[in-house]
């Protein structure tokens, strides 16, 4: 007499014969391949150029790091607030094109207090504060344990098109920001997340005080710092004129196919 229980044993027989997947499917094992591992090196034909996208027209670009520079009191976060404000509520840059509508912005910030300075400058901004996001303050995170691993969890779930730290030294942790090495292993994971999410992202130094430096080697911590970023602006207070000098990489211009350096640059 044939039994439910022989029934079982003939298919789990006509399975293993097979090589199926224990009922999770019909590939047979046979066919499996094993993944081959990607080669060590190869050559740039294999590489497609892209081109740079720009949240700000020809200053802060998307997907890289923008570093602003500049003495105590010259604007640095009030410039900043001004960008996300415009980012906020959907509005064109000087010079750049109407983007398609609102974004989030991240602010990581505690160079300001956020209820005494931040919101009232933002609300004077007619910034969409809805779509201005910060870390909690109620949960007292230190700034140091604000890595990049701390901002993507954020930026996962809020979708920025802007994140702007102020002032990258407080989020340096223990790392030495005198350091070249140190300063890009704190910077390369940063710069990896802004291009995955495609976020552009502002970085703000202050100056030390060398004063008879140019500009690009009065910011405080390593020469790496402005290494590391795709777009560079210094603003000294004892500037006279109101635009900053911008400095980027050699980069295509948007309506342009041909590369050009554009260093040195003003605007």
């Amino acid at each position: 007499m044939l039994t439910a229980r022989d029934v079982e044993h003939h298919f789990e027989r006509d399975r293993n014969q097979q090589g199926w997947t224990n009922g999770k499917g019909t590939e047979s094992a046979k066919t499996k391949e094993t993944k081959k591992p990607e080669p060590l090196f190869v050559t740039m034909d294999t590489i497609a150029p892209e081109r740079v996208d720009w949240l700000w027209l020809n200053r802060i670009p998307v997907g890289r790091l923008t570093l602003l520079d500049g003495d105590p009191g010259a604007g640095k976060s009030f410039l900043s607030l001004a960008v996300a404000s415009a980012v906020s509520r959907g509005d064109s840059l000087p010079g750049g094109k109407k983007p398609s509508g609102p974004s989030s912005v991240l602010l990581m910030s505690i160079e300001d207090g956020f209820a005494d300075t931040v919101r009232p400058r933002l609300d004077a901004m007619a910034a969409d504060v809805s779509r201005i996001v910060i870390p909690n303050p109620k949960r007292g995170v230190a700034p140091s344990l604000m890595n990049a691993s701390f901002i993507e969890t954020i930026v996962k779930e809020t979708g920025p098109a802007l994140v702007v730290i102020d002032p990258i030294i407080a989020f340096t942790g223990k790392k030495d920001s005198d350091k070249a090495a140190q300063v890009r292993e704190l910077l390369s994971p940063l710069m990896a997340i802004a291009e995955r999410y495609a976020f552009a992202c502002i970085i703000i130094r202050h100056l030390n005080k060398q004063g008879n430096s140019k500009a690009m080697y009065r910011g405080n911590g390593s020469i790496d710092f402005m290494a590391a970023c795709l777009a560079k602006a210094e603003k000294d207070a004892a500037m006279e004129k109101q635009n900053p000098p911008i400095e980027t990489k050699a980069i295509p211009e948007p309506d342009n196919k041909e590369v050009h350096d554009s260093k040195n640059k003003k605007r």
